[in-house]
This record gives structure tokens, C-alpha cells and sequence, in this order.
């Protein structure tokens, strides 16, 4: 099977259970009708393939929910047997919201493995030490900071971020509304360091906006040392970027 990648332009392992390979040799993974289906980011059930084969050590894996909001993700993956999740956001109500459902949650689960959910965190500037995740899920936090003032200077900030605290060989699974074609300038910027895997989220029986897309972004080895030599001449050409933009 091949995918678009930018260290490995060829892949030889096995299509996950599930997928079909389009013309064009991305992988595609097709939702069942459902009747209460929207375009809206999808939830554990429908990611949980993916989450699965790319991390697959529930019990020891740590990982980084970016951005968690009030999303049920979280929860749904300790059910599934994750112990070890980190959600941040930055919104207090958010986080304070997730607290008092998470804590019910686990009291009666299992009360030696708690969710942490108490990080009011900027994601352009993340308080962990550099890697120190084995994963982490990205669902429209990319997204968000594309919408927003500084778009593209926010965004490479924090995908050196996530790179940093994501250990060599670890992976970042980015899931979003934005097409390959506005995605990946970002996620190729000069200081990153990714193998990337494309995927593609549909239903066949709804309209062209329910397509969601996923990134696989594996670290490789040196990616740290190429972000701190590369980033200096990034940070310019973003700089410059913005300032041209504002004259216009």
C-alpha cells in the first residue's frame, strides 16, 4: 500500500481490517449508514481502529489529548483500557467541566488509575518535558489555530510542540476538516521531523462536507535536533509572511 509521506514514500504494511485503497492509493475508511451521522468530528467508535493500531500498549502508553474540550474521547478510551491520558485545554470552564465528569467516571471504574484532567495549557507552549508522550490526538485543535489571528505561525509553533514532548518513534494523530492540499504545507514545514499517513473519513450515503481527514505523524530519529536548527529560519519566513500579508 502506498501513502503520501515525507520520509517513506512507500509503505508495505497490510491495509488495517476495514479500509479500502482509492485510485489514488489513499486509504479510506468508510463509515456504515448511520442515522444519527453528522460532519462532525468523529468519535471513539469510528477512530478506534486507527487509535488501536498505533497504540496499541493501552495499559503503558501515555498519551496527550490536545485541546480535549468536553469531548467524550477521553472517557471512551479508558473504557477501551487507556490508563494513562493527559488532557489539556486551553479554556478553564472546559477543563473544570471535564473534572466533574471524569472524576464520577473514575471513582467508579478504577480509583488507582485517574484520567489527569487539571492542565489549563497553551498548546503553542506545552509545560512536559521533551518525550515524554507516546501519543497524542489531535481532534480540530490544528484546525482552530487556523481560523484564528497569526494562523500559520500558531500552528508551526505548536506542531514543534508536539513534536517535542512526543517520543522518537511515537505517534501524533491529527483529526481534521482541512484538505491534504491546506494541511500538509504545515505539517512539512522545514523543522519537522514526521513519516505522514493519509487518511480519508467518509460516508457515502451524505454530503461532500461530512469528509474528514486523518494524519498519522510518526517521529523520526534527529527530529528534535532538526527542529532546533530549522526553526530559527522558519520563525523568519512565517514573520515575514505575516507582515507582507498585513500590508496588503
Amino acid at each position: 500500500m502506498q501513502f503520501n509521506s515525507k520520509a517513506i514514500c512507500r509503505s508495505t504494511e497490510k491495509q488495517p481490517i476495514g479500509m479500502n485503497v482509492t485510485s489514488s492509493n489513499k486509504a479510506r475508511l468508510l463509515i456504515g449508514k448511520r442515522a444519527d451521522f453528522t460532519p462532525r468530528l468523529e468519535d471513539y467508535e469510528t477512530l478506534k481502529q486507527l487509535i488501536s493500531k498505533y497504540c496499541p500498549d493501552k495499559a503503558n502508553a501515555r498519551i496527550l489529548n490536545l485541546g480535549c474540550g468536553n469531548s467524550t474521547l477521553p472517557s471512551d478510551m479508558y473504557d477501551d483500557g487507556y490508563r494513562d491520558i493527559e488532557n489539556v485545554d486551553i479554556s478553564k470552564v472546559v477543563i473544570e467541566q471535564m473534572q466533574r465528569t471524569c472524576a464520577a467516571k473514575v471513582g467508579l471504574s478504577c480509583k488507582c488509575c485517574i484520567i489527569d484532567i487539571d492542565k489549563v495549557m497553551d498548546c503553542r507552549n506545552l509545560q512536559y518535558e521533551t518525550e515524554e508522550f507516546d501519543f497524542v490526538v489531535d481532534k480540530s485543535t490544528l484546525d482552530a489555530l487556523l481560523c484564528g489571528e497569526r494562523a500559520f505561525m500558531n500552528a508551526a509553533m505548536m506542531l514543534k510542540e508536539c513534536q517535542r514532548v512526543l517520543k522518537t518513534g511515537g505517534v501524533y494523530m491529527i483529526v481534521t476538516y482541512g484538505k491534504p492540499s491546506n494541511r500538509l504545507t504545515h505539517l512539512q514545514r522545514g523543522h519537522l521531523g514526521f513519516d505522514i499517513k493519509q487518511f480519508e473519513i467518509s460516508n457515502p450515503y451524505k454530503q461532500e462536507d461530512a469528509v474528514h481527514y486523518i494524519f498519522i505523524l510518526t517521529k523520526l530519529d534527529g527530529a528534535n535536533e532538526l527542529a532546533e536548527l530549522e526553526w530559527p529560519k522558519v520563525e523568519q519566513e512565517l514573520e515575514t509572511l505575516e507582515l507582507a500579508e498585513l500590508a496588503l
